[in-house]
């Protein structure tokens, strides 16, 4: 975990815009800076980067919190409404469906994100990469789908490309 009082209170103004915007240029306009500032201090700032990439984390895991929760609701649901006989309607069902599907397609995300850690984890071991290898910055999110407001999982400006 980052120790936050290594960061300028600058650096600790982005962190936080950034964590509480959708995209780099609303973050940047919030701490009154241009996107290619912001781009600057997190090239620059392996600190910045990294608090925001925890943050990022945090955020993704308690997404992940209540998305199981309402996984359990969905099933619950759908288990009572077999046990009664009574159907739910279309929607609810379409409804039941995503959340399941998003609560599998996490989980398989997550497995393969922990294989990943240990297979950089042995690489380091062997000597294959080197055990200080710095984090890159988060890429930006080039998809075209918008996260909840609040997250930092769009925290990009596909108007500006990435400085330096």
């Amino acid at each position: 975990m980052v120790d936050l009082s290594k960061l300028k209170p600058k650096q600790r103004k982005i962190l936080a815009a950034l964590v509480e915007h959708r995209t780099i240029a609303a973050a940047a306009e919030a701490c009154g800076l241009t996107s290619q500032a912001v781009y600057a201090q997190l090239h620059a700032t392996p600190a910045l980067r990294q608090a925001w990439a925890e943050a990022c984390v945090e955020s993704v895991e308690s997404a992940c919190q209540v998305l199981a929760a309402a996984s359990l609701t969905a099933a619950v649901k759908l288990a009572e409404a077999v046990e009664t006989g009574s159907p739910p309607t279309v929607n609810a069902l379409k409804l039941f469906g995503m959340v399941l599907d998003r609560a599998t397609e996490y989980l398989r995300h997550k497995k393969l994100a922990e294989q990943v850690d240990a297979l950089k984890q042995l690489m380091r071991d062997r000597g294959i990469i080197p055990t200080d290898e710095p984090s890159p910055p988060p890429p930006p999110d080039t998809s075209g789908s918008a996260p909840s407001p609040g997250s930092c999982l769009a925290a990009s400006d596909e108007s500006e490309p990435p400085g330096p």
